[in-house]
């Protein structure tokens, strides 16, 4: 829930933006909100485990926006699986009968990424694999 102090304006429509932490973030409207009271609302649908910056945009008039300074960063609350896959996955031939597999963490993890799997499937026969796991 975001409250902030609201001067006594009337007529005047209040809307919250979010954005994601970081150098290239851009403002978005936040879709699913829900006012408690004048100067509270109650922000839904953001992702776990991430971080954003919130302001209030107040339309003054038809054209006219005042947004607030941007709010410190605050982070969800991990919850559930990893909603976006491994990132620039790379695989190079170390010798001719190895792989080396590296990856970066997706952007949206969810939570701490305590360990990942790695699929093998397997080749023509004749042909070994050989899986080593690793957990962080």
């Amino acid at each position: 829930m975001l409250e902030w102090e609201r001067a006594p304006y009337q007529n005047l429509t209040a809307v919250v933006q979010w954005s994601y932490e970081g150098p290239l973030a851009s403002w978005q409207y936040a879709r699913n909100q829900t006012w408690i009271q004048h100067n509270q609302v109650l922000v839904l649908g953001l992702r776990p485990y991430t971080n954003y910056r919130f302001r209030i945009v107040l339309l003054a008039q038809e054209t006219e926006l005042v947004a607030s300074e941007a709010s410190l960063v605050i982070g969800t609350e991990p919850s559930g699986l990893p909603s976006s896959p491994p990132s620039l996955v790379r695989a190079t031939a170390t010798d001719p009968t190895r792989v080396s597999v590296s990856w970066l963490p997706g952007p949206f993890p969810n939570g701490p990424v305590l360990s990942y799997v790695v699929s093998i499937d397997e080749g023509p026969t004749g042909y070994k694999a050989h899986k080593v796991s690793s957990t962080f």
